[in-house]
């Protein structure tokens, strides 16, 4: 798996390592989602676009995942897979990805558990010669 849920008392602290960002931002959003839905039940239908840009990587970090929970439960779409198709950070950092899946139905995606927000808490990025490694904590 390419992201391990840590030990929290209430929520889900979850740690992603990758090679790259927009492999780690991948792996985020659907550690996201498979907390909320068993994505093995999701087929991919329709695509969704996302285009987020930002100044700080942690806050683009956050709206990512805001974007994926929102996505998931106010716009009712399932989410299978995920393509982070553009990760820039030369300038403004900016990211563009797609989402494949189809409507939301609880019962055939065997909806698990709601996932309220992100939060900046224990949030950490970090960079070295192994890739990227992504903290995030999931307030459920």
């Amino acid at each position: 798996m390419p992201y391990k849920f840590l030990d929290h008392s209430s929520d889900a602290l979850v740690e992603v390592r990758h090679t790259d960002m927009r492999g780690a931002l991948t792996d985020a959003a659907l550690s996201t989602i498979d907390i909320m839905l068993d994505r093995d039940a999701i087929q991919n239908k329709t695509v969704r676009h996302f285009d987020i840009k930002d100044d700080a990587v942690h806050r683009l970090l956050y709206q990512w995942l805001d974007d994926i929970i929102f996505v998931t439960l106010a716009d009712n779409f399932a989410i299978k897979e995920i393509t982070v198709d553009e990760f820039d950070d030369s300038d403004h950092i900016i990211m563009k990805a797609r989402a494949f899946g189809e409507p939301l139905d609880l019962s055939k995606h065997r909806f698990r558990v709601e996932v309220k927000a992100p939060t900046y808490h224990e949030m950490k990025i970090n960079c070295d010669k192994n890739g990227i490694v992504l903290q995030f904590l999931l307030d459920l």
